[in-house]
């Protein structure tokens, strides 16, 4: 909340800047739009949606394009040699997190709007503070506990920006619809 200050001006917390009260107020009242214009239900129903392109280009991309930095990366364990309940629990766990990177970028791209307005730019800013928290963070840690080689490593956390891409589109078309439609 912004905090009063003299001659028709108010210090804004992020960055203790001052701005006109008219414009905090505004900043105040759009806060409030987008978020009681959008459900947490809706939320986690784009999310879901999200998921699923997630998954899909995550699995096309490590299952063709990264198919053979894979193998070279894993060589001793073939996905022959694994167990039936070891390929579900792989298959979940990577569903799941993808679920919470859907779920955050949804909830970031919500919360951000206010500050930068609804939009493809703002969506992007989400979906890469997701991707650099949530990818790039872990992979950096993968290399460095040696699990996983650097060329993977690189390659795989560029295709997960790629898949981004188009979580940000759907991301962005339908929880702005969600607004406009309140």
């Amino acid at each position: 909340m912004p905090l009063e200050a003299a001659n028709g001006f108010v210090i804004s917390s992020p960055g203790k800047r001052y701005i006109r009260r008219s414009a905090a107020k505004e900043i105040q009242e759009r806060e409030q739009i987008v978020w009681s214009d959008i459900s947490t239900r809706r939320v986690i129903l784009v999310g879901l949606l999200i998921d699923l392109v997630l998954n899909v280009l995550g699995g096309i991309g490590n299952s063709t394009l990264l198919r053979g930095a894979w193998r070279e990366a894993v060589p001793h364990t073939p996905v022959s040699a694994l167990s039936t309940s070891q390929l579900i629990f792989g298959t979940a766990m990577a569903t799941v997190s993808d679920f919470i990177f859907a779920i955050a970028f949804c909830w970031v791209y919500v919360a951000i709007q206010p500050r930068y307005g609804p939009g493809i730019s703002t969506a992007t800013r989400a979906a890469v503070l997701i991707w650099i928290v949530g990818v790039v963070v872990f992979y950096i840690a993968e290399v460095s506990s040696g699990t996983t080689p650097l060329g993977l490593s690189v390659a795989t956390t560029t295709w997960a920006l790629v898949t981004f891409v188009p979580a940000v589109w759907i991301a962005r078309e339908l929880l702005t619809e969600a607004k406009e439609t309140a």
